[in-house]
């Protein structure tokens, strides 16, 4: 039997990595700095965990945390888990304590998966927690453990992935191995295959991983990990050129920022994949003059169906201010509907339903919720299939390509991750100082969208919004912070007194929101760029001794921080600069010893 031809239907993700094994066992799977590992290798090292777990009573529907970095330990426990019959829950590491401990009870994981960078992060009361450290690493790589049978189907559950919930509480989408073998080989979207190298960037908690972990693994190529750091533009360059990778999968925010400041380091990559937000046209067209041929795929799909349901591909440029969202990948069923559940004729808006193998089996331990978003439509499907009804509204174009149009709802995608704004109003009321609040999503200067938190306090001082969002970011994950905070006397409320969004005032600047005294820039480079900062992050003033992440900066407003600082002092800063120098004063002191160093 040939790679080509086997069965994919009939395979679960474990068994389809032990066909590429079983064919290639000396080939290269991984790379991570000065670690190698062949197929052989990680096979053999992911049995030994199997059997551990296996002993520790993991067996089908069981879960298991899988809280690990960027790492060759995060592929040999997602396997492990997998050999072993269990399912995982991928833990982001930058999620605070709170959370971690809600994931864990909710997913009911008993045995949680770590290493030794995080092993001291884990909340207290785990029954459970196996340790890869070296130790254990080197003495799994002497053994020849045999692979654990385990009856697991391709229609059982493979991992639980958590998003956002509009009660105020994560919601973990049940996903199948079949949905997982249907996206990563013989999908009809991609030709890829054991000659490429793979670039693993995207986090483990987040759905799209499922592309960077599992297609090079189950296609026989070569996957080099990322390291745990946040990407930065100019590393990434020179990572993607030593490594030759020819297949890399990108947020599609910090695309845009590639393609608008640095688009020749995509140079080596033959096929890119973009997916998490909808995709600008002008920034394919700019990535394409730059790397001409390039192959840009932007794919479309909810969690709950397994990550990607659509895709659209192109070498040429597009037309219009948006990429279309394209067409289903196999094994997918697509239907666009009009509210009563009647085919939308081409040309016309509908919402989106989806069917077929990657559809989840729903929302762990929420019946209702999954009885509201999981239907049968027989009426439409002309069989028994279960139906997950997205909440996206798209249109068909006359060639068959579907476009996205907007929600039917508020839910928008921050930083590629799907948000209920909800979810963040509950935890703003949770707090004893807040009377009132609502979390709305508004388009930041980028035309990108952003949280905007309406607060009415019980009490404000000074230091509200800073005490504000200190709390968020001890309950959520940053990206679930909003970039602003509004204080209000009272929230708008319409005829019906429910709360008037329209009537919201639109944000301006904001305020600083720390409690660290305002320091005035004293030099002609601290005062430009406090500017590019505080016009950066929307906010009325910054100073020299503020640091830049506190007061609301990522990963991507870095790039935007960088891009200004070139325009406006004409030297180049690199992004690394940008995470060891902390405040605007130590920024400011290494932009003006390179303009003494380079005079014009």
């Amino acid at each position: 039997m040939d790679a080509a031809t086997w069965p994919w239907r009939d395979y679960c993700i474990h068994t389809a990595f032990e066909f590429q094994a079983d064919l290639r066992p000396d080939a290269v799977v991984l790379r991570f700095a000065d670690t190698t590992m062949t197929y052989a290798e990680l096979d053999r090292t992911a049995n030994q965990l199997a059997h551990e777990l296996h002993t520790a009573d993991v067996g089908p529907g069981r879960a298991v945390g899988v809280y690990v970095r960027r790492s060759p330990e995060l592929l040999i426990a997602l396997l492990g888990v997998l050999k072993a019959g269990g399912v995982y829950v991928a833990l982001d590491p930058a999620d605070p304590p709170e959370r971690l401990g809600y994931l864990i009870r909710d997913a009911g994981a008993r045995t949680v998966i770590t290493h030794e960078p995080l092993a001291g992060r884990l909340p207290a009361g785990i029954e459970d927690v196996r340790l890869l450290d070296q130790r254990w690493l080197d003495t799994a790589a002497r053994t020849t453990a045999r692979r654990v049978p385990n009856p697991v189907s391709p229609d059982g559950l493979a991992y639980v992935c958590y998003t956002s919930g509009s009660t105020g509480r994560p919601k973990g989408v049940c996903a199948t191995h079949r949905g997982v073998v249907r996206l990563v080989v013989d999908s009809g979207y991609h030709d890829f295959d054991h000659h490429d190298t793979f670039l693993q960037l995207t986090p483990p908690s987040f759905d799209a991983s499922v592309l960077d972990l599992w297609v090079p693994l189950l296609n026989g190529a070569c996957l080099v990990i990322h390291p745990p750091t946040p990407p930065v533009l100019d590393q990434l360059g020179d990572l993607l050129a030593h490594e030759r990778i020819s297949v890399i999968f990108l947020p599609t925010g910090l695309f845009h920022r590639l393609a608008s400041t640095r688009p020749a380091i995509l140079r080596p990559v033959r096929h890119l994949l973009v997916g998490g937000e909808r995709l600008s046209a002008r920034a394919v067209n700019q990535a394409l003059a730059a790397v001409p041929g390039l192959r840009i795929t932007n794919g479309y799909g909810p969690t709950e169906n397994t990550t990607i349901t659509c895709t659209y591909t192109t070498t040429e440029p597009v037309p219009g201010d948006w990429v279309p969202i394209g067409r289903p990948v196999n094994g997918t069923r697509v239907f666009v509907l009009d509210p009563d559940l009647r085919p939308v004729p081409p040309g016309q808006t509908g919402e989106l339903y989806v069917a077929g193998d990657g559809v989840a089996h729903g929302y762990l331990g929420q019946p209702d919720l999954t009885s509201q978003r999981f239907v049968p439509l027989p009426s439409v499907t002309g069989d028994d299939s279960i139906v997950y009804r997205t909440g996206d509204l798209v249109g068909q174009r006359a060639d068959g390509e579907l476009e996205f149009h907007g929600r039917i709802d508020d839910q928008v995608k921050i930083r590629g991750h799907r948000v209920e704004p909800g979810e963040v109003t509950a935890t703003l009321v949770e707090d004893p100082s807040v009377r009132d609040a609502v979390v709305v999503a508004r388009a930041n200067a980028s035309n990108e969208p952003q949280l905007v938190a309406y607060v009415v306090p019980h009490r404000r001082s000074a230091g509200t919004i800073a005490e504000l969002r200190r709390r968020l970011h001890e309950h959520l994950p940053s990206y679930l912070v909003p970039s602003v905070i509004v204080l209000l006397s009272e929230l708008p409320l319409n005829r019906n007194g429910k709360v008037d969004r329209a009537a919201l005032p639109p944000p301006t600047r904001a305020s600083r929101g720390i409690d660290a005294p305002y320091v005035l820039p004293g030099t002609r480079a601290e005062a430009l760029l406090a500017e590019l900062v505080a016009d950066v992050l929307n906010l009325d003033t910054v100073g020299i001794e503020d640091e830049f992440f506190t007061l609301g900066g990522d990963s991507l407003t870095v790039i935007d921080l960088v891009a200004g600082i070139r325009t406006a002092f004409g030297i180049r800063v690199s992004d690394s600069q940008m995470f060891e120098q902390w405040t605007v004063g130590e920024l400011a002191a290494v932009i003006e010893r390179q303009e003494t160093e380079n005079p014009p």
